[in-house]
């Protein structure tokens, strides 16, 4: 379920994207407006750049996987590797289970 609600966003993204670039060529006074808001554009996709985060994390009761894009780049994969060391140093799965697995008082 979790995939296709990401598959969805990113082609939504996508969608808005291309129709905000159409827009913004559509005429030289548009094309000034986006001239002058090219820094936030580019900053804008920074922060949403899928190769910045490497991959997310899937923990079960046997162990834990970092999961990255099929299509993923070797910057992403770097990323995805270092955060796969960072949860062993964290002993990640080690505590986990036992707390999943506890009864609750509710």
């Amino acid at each position: 379920m979790g995939n296709i609600v990401l598959k969805t966003c990113e082609s939504l993204a996508g969608a808005i994207l291309g129709l905000l670039k159409r827009e913004l060529t559509a005429n030289p006074k548009r094309q000034l407006g986006a001239l002058l808001a090219k820094n936030a554009f580019r900053a804008l996709r920074r922060r949403m750049d899928p190769e910045a985060y490497g991959g997310a994390p899937l923990l079960g009761f046997n162990g834990a996987v970092l999961k990255a894009h099929g299509s993923a780049r070797e910057r992403a994969v770097t990323i995805a590797i270092s955060a796969s060391v960072e949860n062993l140093q964290h002993h990640v799965t080690r505590s986990s289970p036992t707390k999943w697995a506890a009864p609750t008082n509710a």
